[in-house]
């Protein structure tokens, strides 16, 4: 039996058990506030199988969906919902994830890329508006002022490499 196929029928049989356990009373709640890790689990071993079954590259795409959005979902949870006005973006940024990882670990199908970059380029581009409205007043400052301080002590920063010209 594949280590996946185990890990998913564990995952679906606990679930049950713990249903069953709490409508014959035995628990009293349902640990409801931790559903996230559904689709995030789901994406991990979607990723699982992608890398270690051979041909089922594919799996790559709902995996990257499945595993940030989960990873978002969680974050909504832990943080609350009202993120979600600055972090839409990565709905689309997950579907180019997904893609692109199906380029990147699949073979490197061009035809992959047609939908990579446009959803990761609307995620992207979302994603910076939204931060850059909310946050970005002190971000860009202080991150054009680590530019600078790290071009004026990088190593060799008064040095020339070329000839001298006088």
């Amino acid at each position: 039996m594949k280590w996946p196929r185990v890990l998913l029928g564990a995952g679906i049989a606990l679930v049950g058990l713990w249903l069953l356990l709490y409508n014959i009373g035995v628990v009293s709640s349902l640990p409801w506030f931790w559903w996230p890790l559904v689709p995030l689990g789901l994406g991990v071993i979607l990723h699982w199988v992608a890398f270690t079954e051979k041909g089922s590259e594919a799996l790559f795409i709902p995996g990257g969906l499945l595993t940030i959005v989960g990873a978002l979902f969680l974050a909504c949870q832990v943080v609350g919902w009202d993120i979600l006005e600055y972090l839409w973006p990565v709905f689309p940024l997950s579907v180019g994830v997904g893609f692109l990882e199906a380029y990147l670990f699949g073979g490197r199908h061009v035809e992959l890329l047609i939908p990579a970059v446009p959803t990761l380029g609307v995620g992207i581009i979302g994603l910076s508006a939204t931060l850059a409205r909310g946050i970005g007043k002190w971000i860009l400052p202080i991150a054009i002022m680590a530019i600078g301080l790290l071009i004026l002590v990088a190593p060799g920063a008064g040095r020339r490499v070329g000839p001298r010209s006088e």
